[in-house]
């Protein structure tokens, strides 16, 4: 019961928190004007007696329900946006040194190169012959379907990609891209960004379905990430309202700037909990069983394929396991 329970309460809490910070800033910035007087408007009159004649308690409730509403309605900020443009397997300096102010460093950063080097090499086991008609299938994802799609209009209509083809976040026009084959798409940019896609709905709701306690600890890590990123802004604020009293107040803003670290920390923690349920065969991707039907169909179609030994590294790959270990 307590399980259940909880994913709702983590899901409140958050514009709870948020809708009482905005409540805080208001109070800070308006004091006594923003309360109900005997001596003001019509409305004023009305809430002032609402609240002799409803009492604390009832007021107070209300006041909770209100702040629900304001922190569900003002934006937060985008974690998904800012982790996705972090490099998190580069070995430049510079991505480093970025991922480590996030935290993203050591086990975080073996994590998300041991998904990409798995889904890499899952991808690599696709006959390099396939074509564009493969894309149609019914089994392909929505998503991977349009983008191959744009992709073969621009590369028929201008054979440098003048037209520029966007897929997910990613707008592509290098020149070296204009021949590639169906198969490079698919590896580079296809098979990653469909399953990047699928992290918004797809995944956490298999994970639901099928492996509800590694749904609840996805949905603790995703919720603290969500709670960060509603308190960043009215933080920020009230930081800057308290500063105006006293410049010593400006060490505050120090919260925000962590909140917004352990935030990013939090949202890409929470991804890589469904890349390696999909990683390991806890649940399935769409994108990933549309690849291995593949080169699945060319083992069925070529009895002398030696990779059909269960032995052997792509029947491995196949059933999901570790690339080192097993």
């Amino acid at each position: 019961m307590l399980a259940n329970i909880l994913p709702g309460f983590r899901h409140t809490r958050t514009p709870l928190i948020a809708g009482s910070l905005w409540f805080l800033i208001g109070w800070i910035a308006l004091g006594e004007d923003a309360l109900p007087s005997s001596d003001g408007g019509l409305v004023s009159r009305r809430l002032h007696a609402l609240t002799d004649f409803a009492g604390v308690h009832l007021v107070l409730a209300a006041l909770g329900v209100a702040a629900i509403l304001l922190g569900s309605l003002v934006p937060s900020v985008r974690l998904r946006a800012i982790a996705d443009r972090l490099k998190i397997n580069s070995g430049h300096r510079r991505d480093r040194l970025l991922n480590s102010a996030f935290g993203l460093s050591g086990e975080l950063q073996a994590r998300d190169g041991g998904f990409d080097h798995w889904l890499y090499r899952v991808t690599a086991a696709v006959p390099e012959t396939i074509d564009w008609q493969v894309f149609d299938r019914s089994e392909c994802p929505p998503s991977m379907q349009t983008w191959a799609r744009d992709v073969r209009e621009a590369t028929d209509e201008n054979s440098s990609l003048a037209v520029p083809v966007k897929i997910r976040r990613k707008v592509v026009r290098a020149t070296d891209l204009a021949d590639a084959s169906a198969h490079s798409w698919l590896l580079f940019y296809l098979a990653p960004e469909s399953v990047r896609e699928e992290l918004y709905s797809e995944l956490p709701m298999r994970l639901q379905i099928e492996r509800d306690a590694l749904y609840n600890d996805w949905d603790r890590v995703q919720s603290e990430g969500s709670l960060r990123a509603a308190i960043i802004v009215p933080t920020l604020i009230l930081t800057g309202l308290l500063a105006t009293t006293s410049l010593w107040w400006l060490m505050a803003a120090a919260v925000p700037a962590w909140m917004l670290r352990q935030g990013v920390r939090a949202r890409v923690e929470a991804d890589q909990i469904l890349h390696d349920a999909v990683r390991y065969g806890a649940i399935t991707s769409s994108t990933v069983e549309f690849v291995r039907s593949l080169y699945r169909t060319r083992r069925s179609d070529d009895p002398t394929d030696d990779s059909t030994d269960e032995d052997s590294p792509r029947r491995r790959v196949d059933r999901g396991e570790a690339l080192a270990g097993h």
